[in-house]
């Protein structure tokens, strides 16, 4: 029979147990409602204006290791070299202005001819009824300047244009979709430009045109091939879709939400 000394020994070392027990599992609870300090971020003087309706994009167009800026708004058009202490300088480049009117420009950086230097597109309105309008890649010389390709494009506005190896041939391949026309009537463009060692050729990929558009590319299905997200007005009513990747150069239509 255990005695009554026994057992308020037991309980007594049980406690100690549930204590310690409680304490190991109550130490990493009270670390969790430690409040985690925000990191700081502060607006430096980079040397970079202010600029609306606009679009930027990171790039490290020198192969410096420190990253670029190339930013397209309204009435401002510019790529700033990375000086390596805090600011930017503009590189002064004749690129075209857009036109806040005609909705926010798209720009893009994608080495299109592989010479192991960023280019880069830039599209918009340059007016605001849409009727001006231009698409333009811009070549990277590999001495810290651009030069504009040459290469003709439809103009598009209130769109976007993206960068992407879509036939896994190794060059990178152009999509544009947007607004092909003035502004108030319904011009939907939406075109797929494959590079070949010729150039860039249209490719018939069966893609709706859109307006007012925006475009994504990943492989949602992890089959090795590029697939195509796609968003915007057809012509008047919304539209989304995810386009497949078949991987012999056609694509279809897989999902469309709601």
């Amino acid at each position: 029979m255990t005695s009554i000394a026994d057992r308020s020994s037991w309980r007594a070392g049980l406690q100690r147990v549930c204590r310690g027990r409680a304490l190991a599992f109550a130490f990493p609870l009270i670390m969790m409602m430690v409040p985690m300090r925000s990191p700081a971020f502060t607006n430096l003087a980079v040397g970079i204006p202010d600029i609306s309706h606009a679009v930027s994009a990171w790039g490290d167009f020198d192969n410096d290791g420190r990253l670029d800026m190339l930013a397209a708004g309204d009435a401002v058009t510019a790529v700033w070299r990375n000086q390596g202490n805090g600011t930017f300088t503009n590189l002064g480049l004749a690129l075209p202005l857009f036109n806040a009117g005609a909705g926010i420009p798209t720009a893009a950086w994608g080495d299109y001819d592989n010479d192991g230097w960023l280019d880069f597109v830039v599209a918009g309105g340059t007016d605001a009824t849409g009727n001006n309008r231009t698409t333009q890649i811009w070549r990277n010389q590999g001495d810290g300047s651009f030069v504009h390709s040459g290469i003709s494009l439809p103009g598009i506005f209130a769109g976007q244009a993206v960068w992407a190896d879509l036939d896994r041939d190794g060059r990178l391949d152009l999509i544009l979709v947007g607004n092909n026309g003035f502004i108030l009537s319904s011009s939907p463009i939406t075109q797929v430009l494959r590079n070949t060692p010729s150039g860039f050729e249209l490719w018939n990929t069966g893609l709706p045109a859109v307006r007012n558009a925006a475009v994504a590319v990943g492989d949602y299905d992890n089959d090795g091939w590029p697939d195509i997200a796609i968003s915007g007005m057809r012509p008047d009513v919304g539209y989304a879709a995810i386009w497949r990747n078949q991987g012999n150069g056609s694509f279809s239509e897989v999902y469309q939400p709601g």
